[in-house]
């Protein structure tokens, strides 16, 4: 099931539909992560806002501007790699 990270207009910022608003803490833009089935696992709802917010920080180091929607991985792609 996609995920996604979408920008709130500065005009609509409550995502209603929302699990979670993540904001830059750079630049202050919002973005609200929505799916298409609602998550009941908050462990990963937070996981993928910390993602997002690396991607933020990353963006502001190339200095590009955010994208309106951003995919977010899945729980197998967030999960840490085991080393052998």
């Amino acid at each position: 099931m996609p995920v996604s990270a979408r920008r709130l207009r500065k005009q609509n910022r409550t995502g209603l539909e929302s699990q979670l608003i993540i904001v830059c803490p750079e630049c202050g833009e919002g973005f609200s992560i929505v799916s298409e089935v609602p998550c009941s696992d908050t462990a990963l709802a937070e996981s993928r806002g910390a993602w997002l917010l690396q991607q933020f920080i990353w963006d502001h180091i190339q200095e590009s501007k955010h994208r309106g929607s951003i995919r977010l991985p899945s729980a197998d792609e967030l999960k840490p790699r085991q080393i052998r």
